[in-house]
């Protein structure tokens, strides 16, 4: 049987039903506009949530095509990064050419720009090969420079390439001079195999030599092959030797040896021999 409150509830929508039918038709009409009325809102809501539903099955991506993206965007950061790199390495690489090209036209010799093509494996620090030779005019002696200092000279010469060897090598010893007090002594490798390349020694000096940290080393325009003046390096310390009778000194070098791209050399007349002045 059916409990009292559903008995009253069953009456109740009968009873309501029953009044709606027997009412007049105008009446009716009204009635249903207001309760119409207000079902629009409820009505309104569900109709809102049907279409935030919609959206959102159209906004949730997932899991794994949002990976994807992710992984794609930081490819291309990387590609983009790099990119930068590159143009800034390239400006800086045409600003240094820019800068070298400007540094020839006040120079006296006659220059030629050559690359390095070769480190050789076993001496990578004390020689390379470049990309010219006998038929760009290069010959055997010819001094090895960029704008910086000193580097070495040719010592090995093919139609279309050459063989430098760099300060440091026992084939490249340089007469050279302390630039403020005119004191001589010669550019040789480093006694304790250190430096690999940016240290040399200053041997036959007199002991008279102020040896200073930081006094200028340059080449001294004697012995026919390295013109006077050029830059060598600046000393790191001094120490007396043959028994106080001389003197020799530690020199950094003014060109990092190991990371030349791009050098100079002096090519002489070999009749006139222009630009080997000492």
């Amino acid at each position: 049987m059916l409990h009292r409150p559903k008995k009253l509830l069953v009456a109740a929508v009968l009873g309501l039903g029953l009044i709606l039918v027997l009412l007049p038709a105008g009446l009716n009409d009204r009635i249903k506009g207001i309760v119409g009325w207000f079902h629009l809102p409820f009505k309104g809501v569900a109709d809102g949530l049907e279409e935030t539903g919609r959206r959102a099955g159209t906004w949730v991506t997932p899991r794994t095509d949002l990976q994807d993206e992710i992984d794609r965007l930081r490819r291309d950061n990387r590609r983009l990064r790099l990119r930068a790199l590159e143009t800034a390495e390239t400006f800086k690489e045409n600003e240094r050419l820019r800068e070298s090209v400007g540094w020839k036209v006040r120079q006296p010799w006659n220059l030629l720009m050559a690359k390095v093509i070769v480190r050789e494996p076993a001496n990578f620090w004390q020689s390379f090969h470049l990309d010219a030779g006998s038929e760009q005019g290069v010959s055997i002696d010819d001094p090895v420079l960029t704008d910086q200092g000193l580097v070495g000279k040719v010592v090995f010469v093919w139609a279309h390439r050459s063989r430098v060897a760099l300060l440091g090598d026992s084939r490249c010893k340089v007469a050279a001079m302390l630039a403020v007090s005119g004191h001589t002594g010669s550019v040789v490798p480093s006694s304790s195999g250190t430096g690999r390349g940016r240290i040399v020694e200053m041997k036959y000096l007199p002991n008279e030599a102020p040896l200073e940290q930081g006094l200028e080393v340059v080449t001294r325009g004697t012995g026919g092959i390295f013109p006077r003046g050029i830059r060598i390096g600046r000393i790191i310390d001094g120490r007396p030797e043959n028994y106080g009778l001389s003197s020799a000194a530690r020199v950094r070098l003014w060109v990092d040896l190991e990371r030349l791209t791009d050098v100079w050399i002096i090519l002489r007349d070999p009749e006139t021999e222009e630009g080997a002045q000492g």
